[in-house]
C-alpha cells in the first residue's frame, strides 16, 4: 500500500501495510510540480513518479489519499490535484497519455509487427508503409503540437563494421508520427531492417 498523508505544508508518501506497518518513504511540500503519471487501457494500475522516486505497474487500489483509497487509476489525476493545487494550476503539469510499443521487421518490404505493450492510452495508431526503411503513424487530433514527446529521439545509430543502424520516431503532424527504421551500408540505399530484436517505441502526450 502507498499512503499520500497531508502533514501541514508537507505530503508524506508511506509504503507498508496494514499489519506491518508504514515508513515514509518521501516528504515534499504541497507546492510541488515534480509528480508525473500515466495509465494504459488496463486502469487497474498506474506509473507514477515523485521527484527521482518511481513507482511502476501499482494497483491503483492499494494507493490512498488522506485515507481514500482509489478506485482505479483514472482517479489519481484528481486526487493528486487535489492534495498538490499546483500541478492542478499548470495544465498537464504531471499527466500524459502514453503508448508503448515494439517494433519488429524481418527485412521485407511493408510495415513492421508492432506490438503493442502495457502503457496504450493515447489510442489505435494505423500504421503504413511509406518507403523503404519509413513508415507513418495516424491517429487523428491526437499527437498535440509542444506537448508530443517521440523515442528514439533522433537518428541513433550503431556501426557494425561498415553497415549503419538508423532508428527514430517523431511528432510530423497533430494526425501523425514518422517512424524510420533502416539499415544503410557504407552510406549507400537504404534496406529494410531485418533482426528478431525488437525496436522499443514510446509516445507521449502531455495534457
Amino acid at each position: 500500500m502507498i499512503t499520500f498523508t497531508t502533514s501541514g505544508s508537507l505530503v508524506d508518501i508511506k509504503q507498508g501495510t496494514s499489519s506491518g506497518g508504514f515508513n515514509v518513504i518521501r516528504s515534499i511540500n504541497s507546492n510541488s510540480k515534480n509528480i508525473t503519471w500515466s495509465y494504459g487501457s488496463d486502469v487497474s494500475r498506474i506509473d507514477f513518479a515523485i521527484d527521482d522516486l518511481t513507482f511502476d505497474s501499482i494497483p491503483a487500489n492499494q494507493i490512498s489519499f488522506d485515507g481514500v483509497a482509489l478506485s482505479d487509476a483514472t482517479g489519481f489525476k484528481a486526487a493528486v490535484e487535489a492534495m498538490f493545487p499546483n500541478l492542478a494550476a499548470t495544465p498537464g503539469g504531471g499527466s500524459y497519455l502514453v503508448y508503448t510499443a515494439n517494433a519488429v521487421h524481418n527485412g521485407s518490404a511493408g510495415v513492421p509487427t508492432i506490438t503493442v505493450m502495457y502503457g496504450n492510452s493515447v489510442g489505435d495508431i494505423i500504421w503504413t508503409y511509406v518507403d523503404v526503411g519509413e513508415y507513418e503513424g495516424t491517429l487523428s487530433d491526437t499527437f498535440t503540437e509542444g506537448k508530443t514527446i517521440c523515442f528514439p529521439r533522433g537518428d541513433a545509430f550503431d556501426d557494425d563494421g561498415d553497415e549503419a543502424i538508423y532508428l527514430s520516431l517523431r511528432q510530423t503532424s497533430t494526425n501523425t508520427v514518422s517512424l524510420r527504421c533502416f539499415s544503410a551500408l557504407n552510406g549507400g540505399n537504404r534496406k529494410e531492417l531485418n533482426t528478431s530484436i525488437p525496436v522499443p517505441l514510446e509516445i507521449r502526450v502531455y495534457q
